[in-house]
Parts: structure tokens; C-alpha cells; sequence
């Protein structure tokens, strides 16, 4: 399994998804309502995966696939995708990971189903790869289970930069399992509703210094209103970027992870990667689908080139 070393390897849950979209309301029980606009693509982790590729980083991304359509699809659109599929295990029989995702435009809500018989040969696979894989950059998503936070110590041991990222599991977040994930990241990306859950705080420069507690560097996605960064010292906050109509919201933080992951196995500083973070999410939103509009590595540095940050910094 020993290959040249990725760039990152992102360890989460992936699945199909049915996106709705032009939704002008949620249905009651017994109602129907039609949406504008399907799409069929790939979402969960995956979205991180196909973004951090378009940004030309040699991408990993263990998962465990079957032999039913829905698996078929996942892996041709990987493959469409350039993400190196070497990590991927191949088993047989059926294995349905599916999310229906219904779209109005600033929100979004989902109803998903994964089969969990395989989950136990999907950790066997992940604890082969922490071994033996070498890699710059890991993200994870958070999860309950103290397995995740063992994995995430073994590759912080060996110097591998760890990055945390969230989903909205409101039992997950209010947990002691989440909170000793943050203290073993090295860059802790919750949005704003998940990081008020987890602080019982309301105001984000507060929510962002109380996360700074368990992990050394937060960055807080505030949607609309940009994102703020904290370290035990400060606390900074980013203006939002506007780069076009928003469509849909799904996959923006995965772009947003994407792109400050990219600016980590650069080596760039803290604020460039915030700054591409934001580009990659801000573009991702003016399309349906987690990367339909992600960017490519040529766009994000043509567009960072002109950015503002320079002139603010210099204000």
C-alpha cells in the first residue's frame, strides 16, 4: 500500500446525493411540493476530495464501495473527478449511501441513509492506511466514536497536520468524543451554529477564543458575514466574499476546506489560507452541487492575486 506521499487524505462518510432545488417550501405530512431544478452527484466528505483535486493536490480518500449502482456512480465520478482512487476498497455485494438533499437557496435540509454493515471493514481499512500512508495534510470529520480521535492522534504523532472539520449531529456535538477530537487537530473549522452548540455561547469572537481552549488554531465559517480566526493570542475576523449569485449552499464549508488546505500544503500562512478558503467556498455556491463550481488551481490563483486582503492588510 506504500505510495509516493498524497498531499491530503480526507477520512469521513461519502454518499450519493439527489439535490433539490428552487424549493419554495418544506411540505407538510401528506403534501407535495415541486422543486425547479435535480441534480444527482456525490456528496459528504467526497465534496473535499474533488475540490482539494481541482486545486491540483494529490488527493486521497478512503472509502469502501460495493457493487450496486449507487457505488458505480460514486466511483466514475471519482474518477471524472482525477482523485486518486488507490484508497478506495472494493467489496462485494450492495453498499447504499444515499442523502436527499432539498434546496432553498441560503438553507438546505436532508434526509440520508447509509448501510452500516460495512463500517467495520471501512475501519480496518482507515487503520491500514494511518500506518502505512504517508501524507501532508489530513481532514477529518468529526464523529461520536473515540476510534476517530485515536486516528487522529497516530497521524498528529507523526507530524502529519491534522485538521478537524464539522457536521450539524447535535448528540455529536454536545459530546466528550467531539471535544477530544478538537484537542487533537491542529486546525479546528466548525461553522457558526455548530460552534455555538459545542461552546453554549452566542457571540462568535467569544465561541471562537472558548474553542481556542481544546485546539490551537479555530477558524469559524459565519456564512454571509465571512469567517473569524482565533489562537490563544487574537482574534481576527475576515469579511465575506462575494463571487456571484447564490444558488446553493450545499458543499460551500467543504470548499472552504479545500481551499485552506491548500494554502496548508503550500505552506502558506494562516490568513492566505482563510483567504483561499473563502474563494473556494464563495465560488462553489453559485452552482447546484458540492463542486460543480469548485474552483480549478489557475482560477484560485488568478482570482487571489486581485483579492482585497493585500489592500486591507495595508489600510
Amino acid at each position: 500500500m506504500k505510495n509516493k506521499p498524497y498531499d491530503i487524505i480526507v477520512f469521513g462518510g461519502i454518499c450519493c446525493d439527489i439535490i433539490m432545488s428552487g424549493i419554495k417550501e418544506m411540505p407538510r405530512p401528506g403534501e407535495e411540493v415541486w422543486a425547479e431544478n435535480m441534480k444527482m452527484t456525490v456528496g459528504g466528505v467526497f465534496n473535499v476530495a474533488a475540490a482539494a483535486s481541482r486545486l491540483n493536490l494529490n488527493t486521497g480518500l478512503p472509502c469502501v464501495l460495493g457493487e450496486d449502482a449507487l457505488s458505480a456512480f460514486i466511483r466514475k465520478t471519482a474518477q471524472d473527478e482525477m482523485i486518486n482512487t488507490s484508497l478506495f476498497l472494493n467489496t462485494r455485494g450492495n453498499y447504499e449511501q444515499l442523502s436527499l438533499v432539498l434546496n432553498f437557496g441560503q438553507e438546505r435540509s436532508f434526509v440520508s441513509y447509509v448501510a452500516d454493515h460495512k463500517n467495520l471493514e471501512l475501519k480496518q481499512h482507515i487503520e491500514k492506511i494511518v500506518e502505512s500512508q504517508e501524507m501532508k495534510v489530513a481532514v477529518f470529520s468529526m464523529s461520536g466514536e473515540e476510534w476517530n480521535t485515536r486516528m487522529m492522534k497516530k497521524l498528529r504523532d507523526k507530524g502529519v497536520t491534522v485538521v478537524l472539520d464539522c457536521s450539524w449531529d447535535e448528540e455529536v456535538l454536545t459530546s466528550e468524543a467531539l471535544l477530544g477530537q478538537i484537542q487533537n487537530c491542529d486546525y479546528f473549522l466548525p461553522n457558526l451554529k455548530e460552534a455555538r452548540t459545542i461552546t453554549r455561547q452566542q457571540d462568535y469572537e467569544k465561541v471562537a477564543m472558548k474553542l481556542t481552549e481544546y485546539a490551537p488554531h479555530v477558524i469559524v465559517k459565519l456564512g454571509a458575514d465571512g469567517a473569524v480566526y482565533a489562537n490563544s493570542r487574537k482574534v481576527v475576523h475576515y469579511p465575506a466574499i462575494d463571487l456571484g449569485k447564490v444558488i446553493d449552499t450545499t458543499g460551500a464549508g467543504d470548499n472552504f476546506m479545500a481551499g485552506f488546505c491548500y494554502g496548508l500544503v503550500n505552506g502558506e500562512e494562516v490568513e492566505q489560507c482563510i483567504e483561499f478558503g473563502q474563494l473556494c467556498g464563495s465560488k462553489s455556491v453559485i452552482a447546484v452541487g458540492g463542486f460543480t463550481s469548485s474552483l480549478y488551481e489557475s482560477e484560485l490563483q488568478d482570482i487571489s492575486q486581485v483579492h482585497i486582503y493585500g489592500e486591507r492588510k495595508n489600510a
